[in-house]
């Protein structure tokens, strides 16, 4: 079938570089939006153990080996070549890739093989993990790479200013679009805890890949010195390239006893982990819209976390957690023997992360405004749509009450589901 021929019909192709990406943070997203009658949306990702659970769920999936954790030049070749030709068979009408390597492979096959419309999704820079030579080389791949697509999504304000400042916005056009969470996962688990005072420990949680951003580091030092202060213990759920080094690092400063490595576990599996825990830390080097904080706050669960770009658009001082600076170890020390020693703030923050959850973090609102996009691409006039958003700063200046989200989308509150203090 031509485009032409299916003219009724958008076609869009995902392209993540990791199925594990697509599994823990796209699902509900794919499934809603492939729930409209005009839209037929599916994905392009790397072969591997979450595929199968993919097409489980009903997910139509293609698969080219991306080679997410490394870049190699004859194999990153050999990717967009397959890509290129898997596209050229599929006829979509919009690429949209995520993160970057997916977003760099993606981009380009989407030229090669003349996708009319291409998006590209920032989860977070990548040049912004690193400093000197290295910084400079990401960064100038990425302004590269704006050249291969035709609308640039961000998902929190300061990135969609970063992209004004390095000019990509002379290059492709640019959208502030959000970030959120299928807030219905988590509406069955009860979230009726004691404050940490009263449990009389401080039960922590950090769900994250164990690398250099998320900079695990910095609250082992935080627990270390108060392990004769307050009583604790610190569930991890990750893995990653640093895995043996944190558990190392955490054996030699003598707290191995308090801290349990989980491994990553089925996504299923986090509601409960979050409806035993008082507090969610978050030390990343930078973030694009952390889930992580987000899926604690609407089960009660407020965050500490670094003071950077994307945790902050998160974290509300005071509503949904608290902000120390990067590295400040004792500035993070300090805020949790904060929530542990005085009750009243710890039960008023839990019940307000989980109201500003209920408005904020809703993932419906990103899939209205994405069958936005998309609808605006297809009858071309995403130029009118951006212009009027002013960059998608101003969301609230557009109806989206004509995009109806399937039932078993719509979010159901049960007054009971939290313990009112």
């Amino acid at each position: 079938m031509t485009r032409e021929e299916s003219s009724g019909l958008i076609k869009i192709a995902d392209i993540f570089s990791s199925d594990w990406t697509v599994y823990h943070q796209g699902l509900s997203r794919l499934k809603a939006i492939n729930g409209f009658d005009n839209i037929r949306n599916w994905v392009i990702t790397s072969p591997g153990p979450f595929c199968k659970k993919l097409s489980e769920s009903g997910i139509e999936l293609k698969m080219v080996n991306m080679n997410h954790e490394s870049v190699t030049p004859l194999n990153d070749y050999l990717a967009v070549r397959n890509l290129r030709d898997v596209l050229s068979e599929e006829l979509p009408d919009i690429v949209h890739t995520h993160n970057s390597k997916g977003g760099a492979i993606g981009r380009i096959a989407s030229k090669k093989a003349r996708v009319p419309f291409v998006v590209h999704q920032v989860h977070g820079f990548y040049y912004k993990r690193f400093t000197g030579l290295k910084r400079t080389i990401y960064d100038y791949y990425e302004r590269f790479l704006a050249n291969y697509c035709d609308l640039i999504l961000l998902q929190n304000q300061e990135d969609l200013q970063s992209c004004i400042k390095r000019g990509l916005n002379k290059k492709a056009r640019l959208l502030y679009i959000g970030n959120g969470i299928d807030l219905s996962e988590f509406s069955e688990t009860s979230s009726k805890r004691e404050s940490p005072k009263t449990y009389g420990k401080i039960r922590l949680i950090y769900i994250g890949r164990m690398d250099r951003n998320k900079n695990h580091k910095m609250l082992f030092d935080a627990l270390s010195s108060l392990k004769g202060e307050i009583d604790f213990s610190l569930d991890l759920i990750g893995d990653g390239p640093l895995l043996k080094q944190n558990t190392d690092y955490v054996n030699s400063i003598g707290i191995s006893d308090r801290v349990k490595f989980h491994d990553w576990i089925d996504k299923k599996k986090i509601p409960a982990f979050l409806s035993e825990a008082h507090v969610n830390i978050l030390t990343s080097k930078q973030e694009g819209m952390p889930r992580a904080a987000m899926e604690a706050a609407s089960m009660g669960v407020p965050t500490i976390g670094t003071n950077v770009v994307g945790t902050r658009d998160v974290v509300i001082e005071g509503k949904t957690g608290f902000l120390v600076p990067l590295s400040d170890y004792k500035g993070l020390a300090l805020q949790i023997s904060n929530l542990y020693n005085d009750v009243d703030l710890w039960e008023r923050t839990s019940k307000s992360c989980y109201e500003y959850a209920l408005s904020n973090f809703d993932e419906r609102i990103i899939i209205k405004r994405l069958v936005k996009i998309y609808r605006s691409i297809k009858n071309g006039t995403i130029n009118e749509l951006v212009s009027k958003l002013d960059g998608g700063t101003d969301w609230n200046s557009i109806s989206l009450d004509e995009i109806d989200i399937s039932d078993d989308k719509k979010r159901i509150v049960s007054e009971s589901r939290i313990e009112r203090r």
